[in-house]
């Protein structure tokens, strides 16, 4: 939070959508710092619940984070090419994600 997000931004550049990111990053550190104390939440509702944090972001920081493996991160890139190899049928990551986990 004592970064600018000006400064953040900068920091941030070679990767698309920066500003909006910088922004994510601020208010995100915003709702942790305030609602959680500081503390990253480990559950996968609470993170989506923070701004720029999908599905794919909140299953990633809880495996990563937590000892409980709570899924597969699935992106458009993993959901197109399960669905190329059969290994799922599905219109929307979520539902690539699900049938995945099913295995």
């Amino acid at each position: 939070l004592a970064t600018p997000r000006e400064e953040l931004a900068k920091l941030i550049h070679p990767v698309g959508f920066y500003n909006n990111k910088a922004k994510f990053i601020h208010q995100s550190c915003e709702i942790i710092k305030n609602k959680y104390s500081g503390l990253v939440p480990l559950d996968v509702k609470s993170l989506i619940a923070l701004p720029g944090i999908g599905m794919k972001m909140a299953v990633l920081i809880v495996n990563v984070c937590s000892k409980d493996a709570c899924g597969i991160c699935v992106d458009v890139h993993v959901h197109r090419i399960s669905n190329r190899l059969k290994w799922a049928s599905s219109k929307h990551p979520d539902e690539t994600k699900g049938q995945l986990e099913e295995w």
